[in-house]
């Protein structure tokens, strides 16, 4: 079965709260499976119907008066450049196929090392050859 477009809010702590019609591509997290961290970063790749994407970032802890920080960007992605894949659950995915765009989503993430293990999981190159 496909994943269907829900409509979709994210309240962002700096720079304005992101209204859309959004597909999970994918999340990481940083958090312990026992849910043992008391602070930790959880990041997701949404997809709009446009082929557009939403790159989220969270800062989540449970520290007494500490809150959520959720950072979002738009990652707007020509049309000619989309190509298709299946995932694990043999759904489609839209993959990056550009250093730009692979950069654009890096950056919306600070190019952190839990970008960069994300970065991994969804078979992205994020090494550049220097000559």
């Amino acid at each position: 079965m496909t994943a269907t477009f829900t409509p979709t809010r994210l309240a962002c702590s700096h720079g304005p709260d992101l209204w859309f019609d959004g597909k999970l591509i994918g999340q990481y997290s940083t958090q312990r499976k026992d849910g043992g961290k008391d602070r930790w970063t959880e990041l997701r790749l949404w997809e709009t119907p446009a082929g557009n994407w939403v790159a989220e970032s969270v800062g989540c802890s449970t520290r007494e008066n500490e809150g959520v920080i959720r950072e979002a960007r738009v990652i707007e992605r020509p049309v000619s450049v989309r190509l298709v894949r299946p995932d694990r659950q043999g759904e489609t995915v839209r993959i990056l196929t550009s250093p730009a765009e692979v950069d654009a989503a890096m950056d919306a993430w600070n190019w952190t090392t839990a970008a960069k293990a994300f970065a991994r999981e969804l078979g992205w190159d994020v090494v550049r050859r220097v000559e």
